[in-house]
């Protein structure tokens, strides 16, 4: 039998006691020999927390890969004395285990399995496998199903998306609010708690909720208000500035710049008397700036005063 097979056998545990034998044969030849074990056998229980993945024909498998490997072995008459390059042996264990291990949660396909995404700090572009692209914004979960007879995927949290047209499959985003039907698209989704808002950018899009279903043309939103459906004309600029990466403000409030800064980072905002009834206009542009770098520059220009507690934040007073 090749060393190959012999390893491969040891390392899964199903070596007999004559294989077992030649095997330590072999490993006493040379001090390489030595070595190659001992690496191939660390790399193995390196994955350990993996193994529970191949309960499928592994010896199948170690065949398929070990035709590729001695090709790569010279021939020799003497079994247990051929030149033996160990790193054949490693990198094959070490690429049957990654792909039994990554290959279904990552690669998307029609046939795969529902596929979970969750964000927290940063936002993350996906994918779908009709060609549609995703951006899930911070602090969501977004769970694609299969993509066969129809194309859904259930929403926890905000998402831009780009759906690629197809009539004869509707794109739904479920949300435990509502769902929003679309053939062909873009549009953004924000379901957290009781929150529910839909915005159209392009296109058009069918949103229901309870027995109530409303269009969305492009330029068109709608938000659940007390337990009712309410479309308006979107007017704010900055409603998508988490994916566009960009805050603009015109002659903005401090309140109309605490609803943007909240919602754009994911942070809370508090503002105490003085800073409410401000009058202060502000008038600045944000190109992909982390919210510490923001609270800099509102010090230094308006001279903000802000304390924070927790992870909440205090916006005690400005000035012009």
């Amino acid at each position: 039998m090749e060393i190959n097979h012999l390893i491969a056998k040891y390392l899964m545990g199903k070596s007999s006691q004559k294989e077992m034998e030649e095997l330590l044969s072999w490993e006493k030849e040379a001090k390489d020999n030595l070595h190659a074990i001992q690496e191939i056998k660390n790399s193995w229980d390196a994955m350990d927390e993996i193994k529970e993945y191949q309960e499928f024909e592994t010896e199948m498998a170690w065949d398929d890969i070990s035709q590729k490997i001695d090709q790569e072995i010279e021939p020799s008459a003497k079994i247990m004395r051929p030149k033996f390059n160990w790193s054949y042996v490693v990198a094959a264990c070490m690429i049957f285990l990654v792909g039994v291990f990554v290959v279904p949660q990552f690669i998307g396909s029609d046939t795969d399995v529902n596929k979970h995404f969750t964000t927290i700090e940063n936002d993350l572009q996906l994918n779908t496998p009709d060609g549609s692209w995703i951006n899930l914004g911070i602090n969501s979960e977004l769970l694609v199903g299969e993509f066969n007879d129809s194309r859904n995927v259930d929403l926890t949290g905000q998402a831009f998306f780009k759906v690629e047209s197809n009539p004869q499959k509707p794109f739904v985003v479920n949300t435990h609010n509502g769902s929003v039907e679309v053939l062909g698209t873009q549009f953004s989704v924000i379901s957290k708690n009781n929150q529910f808002e839909v915005f159209v950018t392009e296109g058009s899009v069918a949103v229901s909720f309870n027995d109530r279903k409303i269009v969305l043309d492009a330029g068109d939103a709608c938000e659940l208000v007390d337990g009712v459906l309410a479309k308006y004309k979107m007017h704010d600029v900055n409603y998508l500035s988490w994916h566009d990466k960009k805050l603009v403000f015109e002659n903005a409030s401090l309140k109309d710049v605490k609803s943007a800064l909240e919602r754009h980072y994911g942070v809370t905002i508090k503002l105490n008397s003085r800073a409410l009834t401000n009058q202060c206009k502000i008038n600045t542009v944000y190109n992909n700036q982390k919210f510490s770098d923001i609270l800099t520059e509102l010090e230094k220009v308006f001279n903000l005063k802000y304390s924070k507690d927790g992870s909440i934040y205090k916006f005690d007073s400005i000035k012009c």
